[in-house]
């Protein structure tokens, strides 16, 4: 799914009403241009409830200076600091998860500190030569 409204820096985006606070929800079937999806929101949300590793669309939303909602869970919580760059809900609560919707969508100054907050991590944490070589240090330790 993805909610229309305004972007990080309280624009109208695709999909949103200009007079209102949220636009509709829109439901894509496949996405065939994922830089123009993510250009087109004004976050991400992933309610993951289940460990996995860390989640390419947080990485690739964080990349593109999105806000991130997500589960406290392994992996997820990888990716998102709590109010550094994202926020971190409660797996299985859509209590919290629609508070922090709606708090990012009331907040555009937050949206905003936690999307450059994601970028710089994404820039300092997640590029290939860190990663390549927090990898190699784990192969170093096991063998």
């Amino acid at each position: 799914w993805q909610v229309g409204g305004f972007d990080h820096f309280g624009q109208p985006v695709k999909g949103g009403r200009a007079g209102g606070r949220r636009g509709g929800p829109t439901h894509e079937r496949q996405c065939r241009d994922m830089p123009e999806t993510l250009r087109a929101s004004t976050m991400v949300v992933l309610p993951s409830y289940y460990g996995e590793g860390v989640p390419k669309v947080l990485l690739e939303a964080a990349a593109t200076g999105r806000a991130i909602i997500t589960c406290d869970m392994p992996g997820c919580r990888e990716a998102v600091e709590q109010d550094v760059n994202g926020l971190l809900v409660p797996p299985k609560d859509p209590e919290s998860l629609a508070a922090a919707i709606a708090r990012l969508l009331d907040d555009s100054v937050l949206r905003k500190k936690l999307g450059v907050a994601g970028r710089r991590r994404v820039e300092e944490d997640f590029n290939v030569e860190s990663v390549n070589a927090q990898t190699l240090a784990v192969y170093h330790r096991v063998l």
